[in-house]
Protein backbone atom coordinates (compact mmCIF):
# COMPACT_ATOMS: atom_id res chain seq x y z
CA UNK A 1 0.00 0.00 0.00
CA UNK A 2 1.55 3.80 -0.81
CA UNK A 3 1.78 6.01 2.08
CA UNK A 4 1.06 9.28 1.76
CA UNK A 5 4.10 10.37 3.09
CA UNK A 6 6.14 8.29 0.40
CA UNK A 7 3.67 10.39 -1.76
CA UNK A 8 4.86 13.91 -0.11
CA UNK A 9 8.32 12.90 -0.83
CA UNK A 10 8.14 12.09 -3.89
CA UNK A 11 6.17 15.24 -4.71
CA UNK A 12 9.22 17.16 -2.93
CA UNK A 13 11.75 15.44 -4.68
CA UNK A 14 9.53 16.14 -8.40
CA UNK A 15 9.24 19.95 -7.41
CA UNK A 16 13.37 20.07 -6.72
CA UNK A 17 14.39 17.97 -9.40
CA UNK A 18 11.96 20.08 -12.01
CA UNK A 19 13.45 23.77 -10.28
CA UNK A 20 17.03 21.57 -10.47
CA UNK A 21 16.58 20.89 -14.80
CA UNK A 22 15.23 24.70 -15.37
CA UNK A 23 18.46 26.10 -14.00
CA UNK A 24 20.33 23.64 -16.10
CA UNK A 25 18.37 23.73 -19.22
CA UNK A 26 16.11 27.05 -18.94
CA UNK A 27 12.43 26.48 -20.05
CA UNK A 28 9.89 25.83 -17.98
CA UNK A 29 9.19 23.13 -15.58
CA UNK A 30 9.81 19.60 -17.54
CA UNK A 31 6.35 18.21 -18.95
CA UNK A 32 6.80 14.41 -17.71
CA UNK A 33 7.83 15.74 -14.50
CA UNK A 34 4.81 18.15 -13.99
CA UNK A 35 2.41 15.16 -15.61
CA UNK A 36 4.60 12.90 -12.82
CA UNK A 37 3.66 15.82 -10.22
CA UNK A 38 -0.20 16.18 -11.27
CA UNK A 39 -0.72 12.55 -10.55
CA UNK A 40 0.93 12.55 -6.91
CA UNK A 41 -1.27 15.76 -6.36
CA UNK A 42 -4.50 14.42 -7.38
CA UNK A 43 -3.58 11.11 -5.06
CA UNK A 44 -3.25 13.01 -1.92
CA UNK A 45 -6.44 14.91 -2.26
CA UNK A 46 -8.34 11.82 -2.95
CA UNK A 47 -6.88 10.17 0.09
CA UNK A 48 -8.30 13.94 1.70
CA UNK A 49 -11.25 13.72 0.15
CA UNK A 50 -12.25 10.07 0.48
CA UNK A 51 -10.60 9.08 3.44
CA UNK A 52 -12.57 5.29 3.41
CA UNK A 53 -12.33 4.35 0.01
CA UNK A 54 -9.06 2.71 -1.92
CA UNK A 55 -6.83 5.01 -3.87
CA UNK A 56 -4.10 3.07 -5.97
CA UNK A 57 -2.19 4.03 -8.84
CA UNK A 58 -2.72 2.22 -12.05
CA UNK A 59 0.11 -0.13 -13.06
CA UNK A 60 0.00 -0.80 -16.93
CA UNK A 61 -3.13 0.47 -16.88
CA UNK A 62 -5.42 2.45 -19.62
CA UNK A 63 -6.05 5.04 -16.30
CA UNK A 64 -3.84 7.03 -14.19
CA UNK A 65 -5.62 6.25 -10.85
CA UNK A 66 -8.26 4.11 -9.65
CA UNK A 67 -10.97 4.48 -5.96
CA UNK A 68 -12.72 1.71 -5.19
CA UNK A 69 -11.70 0.16 -8.96
CA UNK A 70 -13.37 3.55 -10.50
CA UNK A 71 -10.88 4.91 -12.81
CA UNK A 72 -9.83 8.63 -13.06
CA UNK A 73 -7.11 10.15 -15.86
CA UNK A 74 -5.37 13.06 -15.01
CA UNK A 75 -3.93 15.73 -17.25
CA UNK A 76 -1.59 18.74 -16.42
CA UNK A 77 -0.53 21.58 -17.88
CA UNK A 78 1.42 24.57 -17.04
CA UNK A 79 0.41 28.20 -17.37
CA UNK A 80 1.58 29.14 -20.80
CA UNK A 81 0.87 31.20 -23.70
CA UNK A 82 -0.81 29.73 -26.97
CA UNK A 83 -2.17 31.08 -30.04
CA UNK A 84 -5.43 31.48 -28.18
CA UNK A 85 -3.81 33.64 -25.60
CA UNK A 86 -2.82 32.45 -22.10
CA UNK A 87 -4.09 30.06 -20.07
CA UNK A 88 -4.13 26.18 -19.61
CA UNK A 89 -4.27 23.15 -22.21
CA UNK A 90 -5.07 19.61 -21.18
CA UNK A 91 -4.70 16.86 -24.55
CA UNK A 92 -7.14 14.30 -24.05
CA UNK A 93 -7.46 11.18 -26.08
CA UNK A 94 -9.32 8.44 -26.97
CA UNK A 95 -8.43 4.62 -26.43
CA UNK A 96 -9.92 1.41 -28.17
CA UNK A 97 -12.87 0.15 -26.28
CA UNK A 98 -13.73 -3.67 -26.05
CA UNK A 99 -17.76 -2.85 -25.32
CA UNK A 100 -17.47 -0.20 -28.44
CA UNK A 101 -15.14 -1.75 -30.82
CA UNK A 102 -16.18 0.08 -33.86
CA UNK A 103 -15.86 3.61 -32.00
CA UNK A 104 -13.91 6.20 -33.64
CA UNK A 105 -12.89 9.98 -33.65
CA UNK A 106 -12.01 11.71 -37.16
CA UNK A 107 -8.62 13.61 -36.78
CA UNK A 108 -7.96 16.54 -39.37
CA UNK A 109 -4.71 14.66 -39.67
CA UNK A 110 -4.55 11.45 -37.95
CA UNK A 111 -7.77 10.57 -40.01
CA UNK A 112 -9.97 7.93 -38.08
CA UNK A 113 -8.83 7.09 -34.38
CA UNK A 114 -10.42 4.10 -32.99
CA UNK A 115 -11.51 4.47 -29.48
CA UNK A 116 -13.79 6.63 -26.86
CA UNK A 117 -13.96 7.75 -23.33
CA UNK A 118 -14.87 4.26 -21.51
CA UNK A 119 -11.10 4.02 -20.22
CA UNK A 120 -11.82 7.20 -17.33
CA UNK A 121 -15.28 7.26 -15.35
CA UNK A 122 -13.50 10.76 -14.43
CA UNK A 123 -10.94 13.38 -15.80
CA UNK A 124 -8.96 15.47 -13.85
CA UNK A 125 -7.52 17.90 -15.40
CA UNK A 126 -4.55 20.00 -13.02
CA UNK A 127 -3.87 23.55 -13.78
CA UNK A 128 -0.51 24.83 -12.52
CA UNK A 129 1.30 27.83 -12.22
CA UNK A 130 4.45 27.79 -11.23
CA UNK A 131 4.78 30.32 -9.22
CA UNK A 132 2.75 28.64 -6.94
CA UNK A 133 3.06 24.72 -7.58
CA UNK A 134 1.85 23.92 -4.12
CA UNK A 135 -1.68 25.09 -4.66
CA UNK A 136 -3.03 23.74 -8.29
CA UNK A 137 -6.50 23.80 -9.46
CA UNK A 138 -8.39 20.95 -10.26
CA UNK A 139 -11.20 20.89 -13.11
CA UNK A 140 -13.09 17.78 -12.89
CA UNK A 141 -15.15 16.05 -15.30
CA UNK A 142 -17.54 13.24 -15.30
CA UNK A 143 -17.19 11.26 -18.56
CA UNK A 144 -21.05 12.01 -19.37
CA UNK A 145 -20.25 15.49 -19.09
CA UNK A 146 -17.10 15.21 -21.66
CA UNK A 147 -19.39 13.45 -23.98
CA UNK A 148 -22.17 16.32 -23.64
CA UNK A 149 -19.68 18.77 -24.88
CA UNK A 150 -17.06 16.58 -27.15
CA UNK A 151 -17.83 18.71 -30.08
CA UNK A 152 -16.34 21.83 -27.93
CA UNK A 153 -13.52 20.24 -26.96
CA UNK A 154 -12.43 19.30 -30.58
CA UNK A 155 -8.08 20.28 -30.49
CA UNK A 156 -8.17 23.16 -33.12
CA UNK A 157 -4.15 23.82 -31.96
CA UNK A 158 -1.79 24.19 -35.28
CA UNK A 159 0.95 23.34 -32.14
CA UNK A 160 -0.46 20.24 -30.01
CA UNK A 161 -2.48 19.13 -33.03
CA UNK A 162 -2.11 15.02 -32.03
CA UNK A 163 -4.56 14.57 -29.71
CA UNK A 164 -7.96 14.40 -30.96
CA UNK A 165 -9.68 16.08 -28.20
CA UNK A 166 -8.39 19.69 -25.89
CA UNK A 167 -9.88 21.30 -23.31
CA UNK A 168 -8.73 24.57 -22.80
CA UNK A 169 -8.71 26.72 -19.97
CA UNK A 170 -8.15 30.58 -21.60
CA UNK A 171 -7.06 32.65 -18.54
CA UNK A 172 -6.13 35.80 -20.72
CA UNK A 173 -7.66 35.21 -24.17
CA UNK A 174 -6.53 36.55 -27.38
CA UNK A 175 -10.49 37.82 -28.76
CA UNK A 176 -9.03 37.40 -32.22
CA UNK A 177 -8.94 33.77 -31.87
CA UNK A 178 -12.49 33.08 -30.39
CA UNK A 179 -14.42 30.78 -32.60
CA UNK A 180 -11.19 29.86 -34.38
CA UNK A 181 -9.09 28.20 -31.22
CA UNK A 182 -11.80 28.40 -28.68
CA UNK A 183 -15.41 28.73 -28.19
CA UNK A 184 -17.51 29.83 -24.89
CA UNK A 185 -17.09 26.57 -23.19
CA UNK A 186 -13.82 27.33 -22.79
CA UNK A 187 -14.46 31.12 -21.71
CA UNK A 188 -16.70 29.56 -18.86
CA UNK A 189 -14.25 27.40 -17.70
CA UNK A 190 -12.01 30.02 -17.28
CA UNK A 191 -14.74 31.89 -15.06
CA UNK A 192 -16.13 28.69 -13.40
CA UNK A 193 -16.09 28.44 -10.25
CA UNK A 194 -18.87 26.00 -9.28
CA UNK A 195 -19.32 23.71 -11.88
CA UNK A 196 -16.40 22.11 -12.76
CA UNK A 197 -13.48 23.65 -10.85
CA UNK A 198 -12.49 21.41 -7.17
CA UNK A 199 -15.42 19.92 -7.81
CA UNK A 200 -14.69 16.67 -5.87
CA UNK A 201 -18.28 15.87 -4.83
CA UNK A 202 -19.03 14.67 -8.62
CA UNK A 203 -16.64 11.01 -7.89
CA UNK A 204 -18.59 8.54 -6.83
CA UNK A 205 -16.27 5.92 -4.97
CA UNK A 206 -18.38 2.98 -5.87
CA UNK A 207 -18.39 1.40 -9.20
CA UNK A 208 -22.17 1.74 -11.36
CA UNK A 209 -23.59 -1.62 -11.73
Amino acid sequence: MVSEEDVRRAINSTIELGNCLKKIKGGPFPTDLLSTFGELKVFLELKKQFPKCEVRFKRKARADISINSVNIEVKTSNLKKEEYGEGYGFALHVKKCKEHPEAFVEHSRRGKIKGDFCYFSYLICVAVNEQYLENPIFYIFSRDELISVKDKIRNKSKRFWFSPYRILVPIKPNPEQKGIIYNDFDLKLASDDNEYKNRWDKIKCTKAV
